[in-house]
């Protein structure tokens, strides 16, 4: 069985990616490409950046200026401009300054979908030093590959087919301290998730190879592209070491028109397609071995093999093409049969070989075949496994909305917080060996911050040292920095925070526990003086608000008696009662409806949000489908009725229409569940206005407008109705506002519903939810 011996110094060439650039190796480079993109190809999705140049080809490319805000721009030596080097290998863009710097990608797919990534670096002597840098480069915060290019001349390549579990994508490049890292173009193609699929890791590719040509010798290197792959795949020719015929194999091509060929997921590229190796002579088989892979070429030794074929000869009805692929590692593929016109594609997913093992590969004509065996292309991937552990996700959360605050302040925020090397500029993190590295140090002197302290930073509960000196900060300072088990040390010198500091924080700085350094903001009181003064303050300001609420109250009880008087007045002289909206309905009925358990789950996205508590129930926030704000109240198994009364007593309430009233939008009585949905009060409820709770001071013409709102909602129940209904429970805490800061009363809904022809017989002696004022009629 004959071999084709594929030496260690085309390996290294092939497998580290380097490709040479010469005046007739890159037509396929310079325009038409875009990696693969052409007007016949869906470019959804694709990324394709020329690194340093400031422009960009609106055709092709597009700047890297979106993607990351450090480096320097520089331009290739003119020396070489007279080769004619590929149009994104002009420029570059070198990192002068950090240990790391990181373009940031967000593919239009998001995560958990494969991307191909591919790299180029072209030193192209830009400064002048004829020594080309080596550094490291990192996906995400896990090791992709070293860049060594070769010469000045040559082009270093990096490729890899990832699915990112996030929805970004964080190219890192790091210094090692052997030059400047710099970069030429940045590439990302969407791929079809069928495809390239490993349970083990991203892969990294080796080699990929078309057979159906040989390079030249004077060409030994080039790597051309081809406009008609959508997914950006360079294809490099056999090398012409593989090219005598006494290897045993020979090379065929064919004229066929293959545009009706049946092609399969992978969609290799017609002109891929059209020729590939067969054994020559006598020969059944021919076999393809690689030295080297797994010694010094990549130090992973779990390899995927991908082989390409198409069978483009029309055979007779007496004719048959079948195959069996061995290799390394027992690998056996069983009888493949090849059909005209159709493509297929073989896959070994995982070789395991030992670190002096030989990876190869055998294709043999079957005993049951009467045609030779082909081969159109191959790919081989190295199984690398991106494992390491980001930065906690919490921190990272809470560090992005201080990097989203400060966006324009804090240049070189890329990619992870903690990793790869060094961390952020300011940011000192925990050791990273095992568990997903903590923040544990932020220093943000002197940068230039203003505006309050970022609550934010209440996340970084692993935070010991703090420094936010010397910028503008205003505010006071917050109570949550007491609260962060691991502060040790807090440095707020020389910004304009006011008012008093936290009595909690006072504490642990005489106890020695924290140091706190406050100086230069004079507007900021330490002094025991002001904690009294604070509180003294508080317990004024609770009187006032007692008073406050006292005589508003008051003022509602004399407006709903005024209005009952009048409304009894009226009655009296009148033979015909009011109608009531129980009796007939409008327009807001059609909306009103029973909700299952699930659709309250939905629309409150399982009850997240809290808007109120009460004596009935909890009150959540919620939406419907149609983006309507409601306030879903599930009610207590205390306050719970009847499931018959219950759903007898929504309905009715239902048809309750008034301006003045809470209008309740549905109910819900599935899985032991009761919950009433009401229309949502943007401005809450009166309560907390005349408390303090909310900043918004109400003027004396809105309190009497919410007066005269209440007493009409109240007069409605007892006097519009048939049957009246009772409220209850009247009390500012169920006196709501909505937007327009226009009163509706809330909770009438759970009161009882009686016949005017039996009010005698309405017990109160049992009053439902929170102590509330109860009309004497």
């Amino acid at each position: 069985m004959k071999s084709c011996a594929i030496f260690i110094a085309l390996l290294t060439l092939f497998c580290q990616g380097v490709s040479f650039i010469s005046g007739r190796s890159t037509g396929n480079h310079n325009r038409s490409n875009k990696y693969g993109q052409t007007d016949g190809n869906d470019t959804r999705g694709y990324i394709s950046i020329d690194c340093g140049n400031t422009e960009g080809d609106s055709t092709y490319y597009q700047s890297d200026a979106a993607f990351i805000d450090t480096g320097v721009n520089k331009e290739i030596s003119p020396d070489l401009l007279p080769y004619m080097p590929p149009s994104y290998c002009r420029t570059v863009r070198r990192f002068p300054d950090g240990e790391r710097n990181c373009y940031t990608l967000k593919p239009l797919n998001g995560r958990d979908n494969s991307y191909l990534i591919r790299a180029h670096f072209m030193y192209g002597n830009y400064d002048g030093q004829n020594r080309a840098p080596v550094f490291n480069v990192y996906v995400g915060v896990s090791f992709w590959g070293k860049v060594m290019p070769v010469s000045p001349f040559m082009e270093f390549v990096l490729e890899i087919i990832h699915k990112p579990s996030t929805d970004f994508i964080y190219i890192c490049l790091v210094d090692i301290g052997q030059g400047t890292p710099f970069i030429s173009a940045l590439l990302l193609r969407p791929l079809n998730n069928s495809t390239y699929v490993s349970d083990l890791g991203s892969l990294r590719t080796i080699m990929r190879l078309s057979t159906d040509r040989v390079a030249s010798v004077s060409q030994t290197a080039q790597i051309p592209s081809y406009s008609e792959d959508k997914y950006g795949r360079i294809w490099p020719p056999l090398p012409p070491i593989a090219s005598s015929p006494s290897e045993g194999w020979e090379v065929f091509s064919t004229s066929t028109d293959l545009s009706h060929l049946k092609n399969d997921a992978y969609e290799v590229p017609l002109s891929i397609l059209k020729g590939g190796i067969r054994p020559s002579g006598s020969n059944h088989s021919f076999t393809f071995n690689l030295p080297g892979i797994g010694q010094g070429i990549h130090p992973s030794f779990i390899f995927s093999i991908y082989w390409h074929f198409a069978e483009t000869q029309k055979l007779d009805a007496n004719e048959s093409r079948e195959l069996n692929i061995f290799a390394s590692n027992n690998f056996d593929s069983g009888p493949i049969t090849l059909k005209y016109m159709e493509a297929v594609t073989v896959v070994a997913p995982a070789i395991n070989i030992g670190p002096d093992s030989v990876l190869w590969f055998t294709i043999n004509q079957t005993n049951d075949s009467s045609l030779p065996p082909i081969l159109n292309a191959f790919e081989i991937y190295a199984v690398t496994k991106l494992s390491h552990a980001a930065t906690n996700q919490h921190d990272v959360n809470a560090i992005m909305d201080v990097k989203t605050q400060y966006y324009k302040l804090l240049n070189g925020w890329h990619g992870d917080p903690c990793l790869p090397a060094a961390p952020w500029n300011g940011v000192n993190c925990s050791d990273s060996n095992s568990d997903s590295p903590r923040i544990t140090s932020l220093n943000l002197a002197s940068r230039g911050l203003t505006g309050e302290i970022l609550p934010a930073l209440s996340s970084l509960t692993s935070l010991s040292y703090l420094n936010l000196s010397h910028n503008e900060l205003t505010g006071t300072v917050p109570e949550f920095l007491a609260k962060l088990p691991s502060l040790i040390i807090i440095d707020l010198r020389e910004n304009k925070l006011s008012g008093s500091v936290p009595t909690e924080l006072m504490e642990k700085a005489r106890s020695g526990s924290l140091s706190l350094s406050l100086d230069g903001n004079p507007d900021l009181c330490t002094m025991d003086v002001c904690m009294k003064k604070s509180k003294k303050l508080t317990e004024k300001h609770m009187v006032w608000v007692s008073l406050v609420a006292f005589v508003f109250l008051a003022l509602v009880l004399l407006a709903v008696a005024v209005f009952c008087f009048y409304r009894w007045k009226r009655k009296a002289g009148s033979t015909t009662a009011p109608q009531s909206v129980l009796h007939g309905g409008d327009g807001m009925e059609s909306k009103n409806r029973k909700f299952s358990y699930s659709e309250v789950m939905n629309m409150t996205n399982k009850l997240q949000t809290i808007i109120g508590k009460g004596g009935f129930g909890t009150v959540y926030h919620g939406c419907l489908k149609d983006g309507t704000e409601v306030a879903i109240k599930i009610l207590k198994g205390s306050s719970i009725m009847n499931v018959q009364s219950f759903r007898t007593e929504a309905e009715l309430l239902m048809r309750v229409h008034h301006r003045s009233l809470v209008s309740l939008v549905g109910y819900c009585d599935e899985r032991c569940t009761m919950a009433l949905i009401y229309e949502y009060m943007a401005n809450g409820n009166l309560q907390e206005h005349l408390s303090g709770e909310r900043t918004r001071t109400l003027g004396w013409k809105e309190r009497l407008q919410i007066s005269i709102d209440a007493a009409e909602g109240l007069e409605y129940l007892h006097c519009g109705c048939k049957p009246a209904v009772i409220h209850r429970d009247l009390k500012t805490a169920n006196i709501l506002l909505d937007h327009r800061v226009r009163a509706k009363l809330a909770d009438f809904g759970i009161s009882r519903i009686f016949s005017t022809e039996s009010a005698t017989h309405i017990s109160t002696d049992h009053v439902a939810g929170t102590p509330g004022y109860l009309a004497p009629e």
